[in-house]
């Protein structure tokens, strides 16, 4: 999972641990990518568009999947969903900002199933 506020992160990791799913959080996207290329088990990337780099959530979905064509995408945003549609990895979802813990969960949930 990329997410750059702190607090947020952290309360996104312990939502995905109260679903009983391992949850890694890094709050840049070369970090994810790095992730992403150490061969650990990723089996969804968790992502916000807005990242305070010069790259977004929607490029480095773009970037992994070029080394992981299989990863699964879940993008979370409060302001720039409207980009997805036209800027999102084929066979990715969003889930808009705010919302509760089990949209959260069954977000994960439908993003692993596909």
């Amino acid at each position: 999972m990329v997410e750059d506020e702190p607090l947020v992160a952290l309360l996104l990791e312990m939502m995905l641990e109260d679903a009983d799913l391992t949850a890694r959080v890094v709050t840049t996207p070369y970090e994810a990518l790095d992730l992403l290329m150490s061969g650990e088990v990723v089996n969804v990337l968790v992502t916000d568009i807005n990242l305070e780099t010069d790259m977004d959530g929607l490029q480095l979905a773009r970037v992994a999947r070029t080394e992981r064509p299989d990863l699964k995408v879940l993008y979370v945003s409060g302001d720039s969903g409207h980009r997805w549609e036209a800027e999102g990895v084929p066979g990715s979802r969003l889930l808009p900002k705010p919302f509760s813990r089990d949209q959260f969960h069954d977000a994960v949930r439908l993003t692993l199933a596909v």
